[in-house]
């Protein structure tokens, strides 16, 4: 009798295993299918979407070469998904966004977190960075390691996984959607943290790391943090205000806060604002902060926040990063701009509304830390 039962569970698996193997195969080839229905859509739609990366080492031709081999070994759903996330990054067109079946999307299991934070150490105007530095530690992580083996804050990254830091660098060139190197050296973290690069949460990370001219080789914890909004119950939730990114802006505080709109302050930087527009999008009669469009958004951000803060501020970033777009945006333009202002062939002006002097430098990119 245990013969027949193990004999029977032996031949259940092994056809277990040959009819996931068929799923997977054919999953693979309609994976590939729509790989190249979508390099050909955006051939024919928007090839000039694709000048920006005439800076860039890989043609375009070359890199989706590249990731079309990686979809054919893929061995997962998320494998194949992750393929489609790293083509979206690649593509530098900051309008479009290829979006996932939770089945296919890694970031699914909860947003990727790791204990230790890099960024430039500075960026000059030609993109070229001198050192990487720790930016942050999670400290609780690192309390089994002797206090001068922990990750602190300064040291310098010179490797990651054993590969230099300026090889990641050049990756995240390859894999960024903004035109200009210094833009996606303020996006290097987030863009690597996502697992837009070769690495991503399920595989092993280590930082080489130098301090006092030693090297200090470090494994770093990565995790999960899984937020409050399971699908199933997503269409029933009220909308909520911005500013739930505690981790988007280290040591800056958030001191306004709108609808789609927020404002984060450094007290170290007593001229600098940032401004965080997460989206233009508003649903008529759904009220947050007494917004449900962009102009009352815009009005709001003017009554309790810039037309008392003008005078001081001397620097604005806007971060638009992730922001999918929705309502027109001249309201924002008027708000700021005195005169006429080209971005990527489009014109601006201010028809004369003159409530505040214009803040002297408009950062459009995101920077993580100041």
């Amino acid at each position: 009798m245990k013969f027949r039962i193990i004999v029977a569970l032996i031949f259940t698996l092994t056809a277990t295993a040959q009819t996931f193997a068929v799923s997977l195969q054919n999953e693979r080839q309609t994976s590939l299918t729509l790989f190249d229905a979508y390099l050909k859509e955006v051939e024919r739609l928007d090839g000039d979407g694709l000048l920006p990366r005439h800076n860039r080492k890989l043609s375009w031709n070359q890199l989706t070469q590249k990731l079309r081999s990686e979809l054919k070994k893929s061995q997962s759903r998320m494998e194949m998904g992750r393929v489609f996330t790293r083509l979206d990054a690649a593509y530098t067109n900051l309008h479009a966004h290829i979006r996932l079946n939770p089945d296919y999307d890694f970031t699914s299991e909860g947003r990727p977190m790791i204990a230790a934070s890099f960024q430039p150490e500075f960026i000059s105007e030609d993109g070229s960075v001198p050192r990487y530095r720790v930016a942050n530690v999670r400290k609780e992580y690192f309390i089994h390691l002797e206090p001068n083996q922990r990750p602190q804050k300064g040291d310098e990254v010179i490797a990651i996984n054993g590969i230099s830091i300026k090889k990641w660098s050049d990756e995240n060139f390859e894999f960024c959607k903004f035109p200009l190197r210094n833009q996606c050296e303020s996006d290097f973290w987030d863009n690597f943290r996502k697992g837009n690069l070769s690495w991503y949460r399920r595989q092993p990370l280590s930082y080489s790391l130098k301090r006092d001219g030693k090297r200090i080789d470090i494994k770093i914890p990565v995790y999960a943090r899984v937020e409050n909004n399971s699908s199933s119950s997503s269409n029933n939730q009220k909308p909520t205000p911005c500013g739930a990114e505690p981790d988007r802006y280290p040591n800056f505080d958030l001191v306004y806060q709108g609808y789609q709109a927020c404002v984060y302050e450094n007290k170290t930087l007593p001229n600098t604002s940032l401004l965080r527009i997460r989206s233009f999008r508003y649903k008529k009669g759904e009220l947050v902060n007494d917004i449900d469009h962009v102009s009352k958004e815009v009005e709001r951000f003017a009554k309790k926040y810039w037309d008392k803060k003008s005078q001081i501020v001397q620097h604005l970033i806007i971060d638009v990063v992730d922001n999918g777009g929705g309502d027109i945006v001249t309201d924002w333009s008027a708000q700021f701009l005195d005169k006429l202002f080209k971005i990527s062939g489009f014109s601006l002006k201010n028809k004369g509304i003159g409530r505040s002097r214009l803040a002297k430098e408009c950062l459009l990119r995101r920077q993580r830390e100041i």
